[in-house]
C-alpha cells in the first residue's frame, strides 16, 4: 500500500436505534471512526425506469486494514454518503478494499424529518382565526 494515495478523510458509521421522547424508535448514524483513504471511481450509469431516472457509482475505497467494519455500516466523504457492498482484504491483511455505491438524497436521510405548519395533525390550518383589527372572526 502507498500511503502518499490516502488523501482523502472518510468517516464510517453505524446505525443505531434508540427511543425519543414519546416511545418510539428512531433509526440513525453514529461516527464511529475516521481514516485516510484513497477513493477510484470504477464506473457509474444512468437507467430510465417507470419515467423515473436513475443514477449509480461504482466506486472503490482503499484503507489500511481494521478488523472493525462490516457491510452493515456506511461511509461519509465530504457531503457524500456510500453504502458498503462488500470488503476485500487485499493479500497478507496489508489493505481493505471497499466496494461502495454512493446513496441518493433521499436514501442518505438520518432521520425522518417532521415539520408542523401550524395546522392539526391531518395538516389542516386552525378555523379560529383572528381578523385584521385583533377580533375573532
Amino acid at each position: 500500500m502507498r500511503s502518499g494515495l490516502l488523501r482523502h478523510s472518510i468517516t464510517f458509521q453505524e446505525k443505531t436505534t434508540f427511543r425519543d421522547t414519546f416511545g418510539a424508535s428512531v433509526n440513525t448514524w453514529i461516527d464511529k471512526f475516521t481514516t485516510k483513504a484513497n477513493i477510484v471511481f470504477k464506473n457509474g450509469s444512468k437507467t430510465v425506469e417507470n419515467k423515473e431516472l436513475f443514477n449509480s457509482q461504482t466506486i472503490d475505497i482503499n484503507i489500511r486494514f481494521r478488523s472493525d467494519i462490516n457491510e452493515q455500516m456506511r461511509i461519509k466523504c465530504k457531503n457524500d454518503y456510500y453504502e458498503i457492498l462488500f470488503i476485500n482484504p487485499a493479500p497478507l491483511y496489508r489493505e481493505l478494499i471497499i466496494s461502495v455505491n454512493k446513496l441518493t438524497n433521499s436514501e442518505q436521510s438520518q432521520e425522518p424529518s417532521f415539520l408542523f405548519d401550524g395546522g392539526d395533525i391531518d395538516g389542516q390550518i386552525n378555523q379560529s382565526a383572528i381578523s385584521m383589527d385583533g377580533g375573532e372572526i
